[in-house]
């Protein structure tokens, strides 16, 4: 016998290990409802041990006692107990879809009574109405008074409300407050935790709901409250009324009879709102009410959350626009970056005065902002940009100026355009002010009858106009020079991946960037400077990519071989994009032997070659192929050696079969793992997840192309025609894997591969384990 003492902590472990331990037990019982009943808590308490509950007995140094297995199924209760009261209900609303749930999450805010306008008795599970549920908790009110009388420490009624809450019974979570609240208990972390599970279900009416039921019940919300609020508000779907919602609750926290003072946190949850419902008029309206010092004041995470903002909204609008319509493009992202500049000429005003410190999110957020611009200068103040914040020096030559304004822009570009495609026009006549009309003392006729009438002459009010704009423009050509080596006080920031990542990418969409790209590559990953990067694979992926639009092979294979393959981050893209370079710098003598060095670094650092790398490296040789001329220089078919024929015919036909030869020998160690894979390759045994993410598996349909077209280039080469160019024991060779490889053309093999993917066997893997 265990002696319970009223309000003791052993006491309570008990009550609430009963609750779990029975709720899991009746959550195994197959039952048609989704509705379950526990037994009320006036009922003796079980010991029985309970993860969830173990702290609690540790605390005590005492060890629960141990029993008996619960029965599989509920046993047939007695008529006597059938209308028995106090029983709790367990509503579980997990496996409710989405409009279900918050139908009934809503008709549980709204208390349940039948008469109140919630959802009809079809949103609720089967054999369960709104009535015969508000009536459950209505007799569940005793059991509650009871749970709520060993619930003295608001800790406790917070930890209970949520694990509540995790087992999915919204109910019982919010009966328990509700009779806490009318206990006047302080259960404001229990209130927090019931809307923070109503934003976490993508119901954020709901969570208004129960906002608005707190204050009624006279609970003000803490500053916990408002950001747990506003930040599940910036989660939700996307709609206008989302924001009008959130606006509300933020402007609430301003209010005279409010307990909280508005901080920048929570500023920052409502911009994100704002931004994350595409509303930009209201994040302007809040931007626009912040105080420019003191508590409240912007921080870097609020100019942060606006320089993204501006970025997406010109890509919604640039988006939204046709692709004929390239002058309101142009204007459009011309408009962003300007308003991104007016950002950042105030934060290096707060900067430099040591208002802020700036961080590396801010200055990510602006050179992606610079770059929707997408012009040469555009990206140059990229450049600057880093120059200016992380000592980066510029490794860009200055591109010319452009007109200082767009207006200007796209008129020269029509005026080009007509006078090159269409005949010159008439000579217009002269306006009559060109040429104007004086009386006799010189003076013009208008202006002395305006002086006369005593009427003031007119005025073009366009010309000073267009003048403050073009001044305003010119105001940020010196917004991005140095300020460090003038401040004593402020020091560089140090880049990341990311930084690296944005330089790279400003490189690749300049005009003439290519060779900076590769400079700053150089001076950031291989240079021993106070700005050196570890690159990752994306910094990675970027370069290829840079070095693939300027044709350079040798480069995409030295950064393959000493960075990326040296420091195990290879990848099947990253072989892809270098075997890009060498396709485009196809006219380089050395091709053969860069893509071939890069097949074979592929089968040192990936269990299984990437398809996608193996089909770029085929279309290469197909089109070196069909140019014999250019094989006369090629290096690494031993041209010089045994060329001589009668023909150039011949010749040509010799060094195409030396290809060929020199292709499929490098491409046959790949073709076999390939094979061996799709043969006896399966799934890993840890589970279907896992062989979903596993980094080593391929795509069936990609390898069986690959198969049949390694297929297609063997029986070229077997041809008769170029049968006086093939060894025998070369041809017998390739006999056996044409044969090999012919299932891979068949339909129903296609079809298989088609949705299926491909995985190494153990072999693979632990020969695999032995080369690395």
């Amino acid at each position: 016998m265990i002696a319970r003492i009223p309000g003791s902590l052993w006491g309570r472990a008990l009550r609430s290990r009963l609750v779990v331990a029975q709720q899991q037990r009746f959550a195994r019982t197959p039952q048609s409802l989704t509705a379950r009943s526990l037994p009320s808590l006036a009922r003796a308490y079980s010991t029985a041990p309970d993860p969830a509950e173990q702290p609690a007995a540790a605390a005590d140094h005492e060890e629960p006692e141990q029993q008996p297995a619960a029965p599989t199924s509920m046993p047939q209760q007695p008529a006597r107990f059938a209308n028995r009261s106090g029983r709790l209900s367990f509503l579980d609303t997990r496996n409710l879809g989405e409009k279900a749930e918050g139908d009934l999450l809503m008709a549980i805010a709204s208390r349940l009574s039948p008469d109140v306008d919630a959802p009809g008795d079809s949103i609720l599970p089967s054999g369960l109405s709104r009535k015969v549920l508000a009536s459950q908790l209505d007799r569940s009110r005793k059991g509650i008074n009871i749970e709520l009388k060993w619930l003295k420490d608001p800790r406790e009624l917070a930890d209970r409300v949520g694990r509540v809450l995790q087992l999915g019974d919204p109910a019982l979570a919010v009966a328990l407050i509700r009779g806490a609240q009318k206990n006047k208990m302080k259960c404001d972390v229990a209130w927090n935790h019931l809307l923070a599970y109503c934003m976490d279900r993508n119901q954020p009416r709901v969570a208004f709901k129960f906002y608005n039921d707190m204050k009624k019940r006279g609970r003000k919300p803490k500053e916990t409250t408002y950001t747990i609020m506003l930040r599940g508000f910036s989660r939700a779907s996307k709609s206008k009324e989302v924001v009008k919602t959130a606006y509300s609750v933020y402007r609430s926290i301003s209010a005279p009879n409010s307990a909280v003072k508005r901080s920048t946190i929570h500023t920052n949850a409502m911009l994100t709102v704002c931004h994350r419902h595409e509303d930009m008029n209201m994040l302007w309206r809040i931007a626009g009410d912040l105080p420019e010092e003191g508590p409240g004041a912007p921080d870097m995470a609020t100019y942060t959350i606006i320089l993204t903002a501006l970025q997406f909204a010109a890509a919604r609008d640039v988006k939204a626009l046709g692709p004929d319509q390239i002058d309101k493009i142009l204007e459009r992202k011309a408009q962003a970056v300007r308003e991104g500049k007016r950002v950042w000429a105030d934060i290096v005003y707060r900067w430099t005065h040591e208002h802020l410190t700036l961080d590396n999110k801010v200055v990510h957020a602006m050179a992606t902002l610079l770059l929707e611009g997408a012009s040469d200068r555009d990206c140059y103040d990229v450049l600057t940009l880093y120059n200016q914040t992380m000592g980066i020096p510029i490794l860009q030559e200055k591109p010319p100026p452009i007109p200082s304004s767009f207006k200007a822009r796209v008129n020269s570009g029509r005026i080009m355009q007509d006078t090159s495609s269409a005949p010159p026009p008439p000579p217009k006549r002269q306006p009559v002010e060109d040429v104007p009309f004086v009386d006799d003392d010189n003076q013009l006729l208008e202006l002395a009858k305006a002086e006369e009438d005593g009427v003031e002459p007119a005025v073009d009010e366009q010309q000073p106009e267009e003048e403050m704009e073009e001044e305003e423009e010119e105001s940020f050509e010196d917004l991005f020079d140095p300020v460090v080596p003038q401040e004593a006080d402020l020091s560089y920031l140090q880049p990341d991946n990311k930084d690296l990542t944005v330089i790279l990418d400003a490189c690749f969409t300049m005009t003439q960037g290519t060779a900076a790209g590769m400079a700053y590559w150089r001076h950031l990953t291989l240079g021993e400077t106070d700005h050196h990067v570890a690159p990752d694979p994306v910094s990675f992926l970027q370069y290829l990519r840079l070095l693939r639009i300027s044709r350079s092979s040798f480069a995409a294979v030295k950064v393959m071989r000493d960075q990326m393959v040296a420091s195990k981050q290879a990848n099947g893209k990253a072989f892809h994009v270098a075997l890009s370079s060498c396709r485009r710098d196809r006219r380089n003598p050395s091709v053969l032997l860069y893509a071939n060095e890069l097949l074979s670094l592929m089968h040192q650092s990936l269990i299984l070659p990437d398809p996608r790398a193996l089909e770029g490296y085929l279309e290469l040789i197909q089109i070196l192929s069909n140019n014999p001329e250019s094989l006369l220089a090629m290096n690494g078919l031993g041209a010089d050696e045994g060329l001589e024929a009668r023909s150039l015919q011949n010749l040509g036909k010799k060094l195409q079969v030396k290809l060929r030869l020199v292709a499929l020998a490098t491409l046959r160690p790949h073709i076999n793992q390939l094979h061996e894979a799709m043969e006896y390759g399966k799934p890993s045994p840890k589970g279907r997840w896992s062989a979903l993410h596993q980094p080593e598996i391929v795509f069936g349909m990609v390898a069986a192309k690959v198969m049949a077209r390694a297929r297609m280039l063997i029986d070229d080469t077997l041809k008769i025609e170029y049968m006086l160019f093939v060894p025998k024991s070369d041809r017998k060779t390739l006999e056996s894997e044409s044969r090999m490889l012919r299932k891979y053309s068949d339909k129903e093999t296609v079809a298989k591969f088609r949705s299926q993917n491909i995985f190494p066997t153990i072999e693979q893997k632990n020969r695999f384990l032995q080369r690395s």
